[in-house]
């Protein structure tokens, strides 16, 4: 006997003022055709990101909330590793955990040269999202096993997730074992009427100029929009729920609701103070 999903709905009216929070590639407001009209639009990726920056605030009470979505993932587990064991030095724990990843199958950008600063020999050619909890487990088996089998360590990193891995999933294109499936679905958020695009035309003066010249030292646009944007995500519990745990779930859910409603992306946020 299957069981049905039950699925939480979340729909929300939110009143922008001018603002600029989720640009397109020449700058502009992001927009939608949606009823034969031109409306505001915020991608639901931008969207994400804000909540995901709200889990962090929240991390600091239950790490667990957010995860890393990063190429240094070496870099992360050599330090995990370093913290487990002190007697390991900084080059030979990163050497171990690229040597951990690369069994496992993740590939690194061998395109590009050592550079000390940034560890570019050291990142994977794609990002990889995993959790706080994910990394422990994972430099815990690493210290306490000399051969590491792959499937143990695969299944290491679909474990203990972080609520915005468990929401949000991961696709890993070169090995779908280390695929989660999310159990939350974000909308883009479009305005419930058309907008007619506007340009703010900005001057900067020089305060260090003599009473003798004249003009602005720099001139430019930006364009905006004010909109009232209605937006909807949904989270399949039962997935939810697969993904963390019953308990886990039910504050997952609530955290979830909370930062959906009170987050915003912070787009051109100083030149607008557009927090509502």
């Amino acid at each position: 006997m299957t069981q049905n999903n039950l699925y939480v709905d979340i729909h929300v009216l939110q009143t922008v003022p001018s603002s600029n929070i989720n640009r397109d590639d020449t700058g502009a407001p992001k927009t939608a055709v949606y009823g034969g009209t031109t409306r505001s639009r915020v991608s639901s990726q931008s969207w994400k990101k804000a909540i995901r920056e709200g889990f962090k605030k929240d991390s600091e009470e239950h790490d667990w909330l957010s995860g890393f979505r990063t190429k240094r993932t070496a870099t992360l587990l050599a330090k995990e590793l370093m913290k487990q064991d002190s007697s390991l030095s900084f080059d030979d724990a990163r050497k171990k955990a690229k040597e951990v990843l690369s069994n496992m199958g993740l590939k690194f950008d061998k395109s590009k040269k050592t550079d000390k600063n940034n560890d570019k020999d050291f990142e994977t050619k794609v990002l990889l999202f995993f959790s706080p909890g994910q990394l422990r487990k994972l430099a815990e088996y690493v210290l306490n096993n000399k051969e590491i089998d792959k499937k143990e360590a695969k299944k290491l990193l679909t474990e203990n997730q972080s609520l915005d891995l468990a929401l949000f999933g991961r696709m890993v294109a070169d090995d779908p074992e280390l695929n989660v499936e999310a159990s939350s679905q974000v909308a883009h958020a479009i305005s419930t009427h058309e907008v007619v695009p506007e340009f703010d035309f900005f001057t900067a003066v020089d305060d260090a100029k003599t009473s003798e010249e004249s003009g602005s030292a720099m001139l430019g646009t930006i364009e905006y929009n004010s909109s009232t944007l209605y937006r909807y995500a949904n989270i399949n519990m039962n997935e939810l729920i697969h993904n963390l745990g019953v308990d886990l779930a039910q504050i997952g859910l609530k955290e979830f609701i909370k930062n959906f409603a009170l987050t915003m992306p912070t787009g051109h946020q100083n030149s607008y103070a557009n927090k509502t």
